[in-house]
């Protein structure tokens, strides 16, 4: 009994001051400083928002896609590119000769992507929140994002 008395005086402390709400764990990529920091200036005078280091490769899509991680579709509409409610910038995504996977070709398809060269998808019409959703999902896939090989804003400047 003697020894059982530590034990319960350590666990009583560890737990005291925790009664109540516990804190809920974040989903991955979500973090309270990517959802809610400041964007930064950029040397032309860009507000530039913070990316989730998954989507570095991605350039503005990365900024958009992480605030719709965020669940902030109002924050990603501050992102350059939008006017209203639609992304209009233009977006060139490329994988090189072996392009994108077939799920990938449909995907940018039924978006209103064009492919313009082997391997190179051209945005040919205004994307809605919605439809960036539905391109975020599609880099979702680990496999998909490591084949793309470079993204390009058409009209950023």
């Amino acid at each position: 009994m003697n020894k059982l008395i530590p034990a319960l005086v350590f666990f009583t402390l560890l737990g005291a001051g925790c009664g109540g709400e516990a804190t809920p764990a974040l989903p991955a990529g979500r973090s309270p400083l990517l959802c809610t920091a400041e964007p930064e200036t950029s040397d032309i005078g860009a507000l530039i928002y913070p990316i989730n280091s998954k989507y570095e490769k991605l350039g503005y899509l990365g900024q958009i896609f992480t605030a719709l991680d965020c669940k902030d579709p109002e924050r990603a509409k501050r992102i350059f590119g939008f006017e209203g409610e639609n992304y209009v910038a233009g977006i060139t995504l490329t994988w090189g000769a072996d392009g994108p996977s077939i799920n990938a070709q449909a995907v940018l398809s039924n978006l209103g992507f064009t492919k313009t060269a082997d391997g190179v998808w051209h945005m040919s019409q205004p994307l809605t929140i919605d439809a960036l959703q539905e391109l975020r999902q599609l880099f979702q896939n680990p496999a998909e994002l490591d084949r793309l090989q470079s993204t390009d804003c058409i009209n950023c400047g």
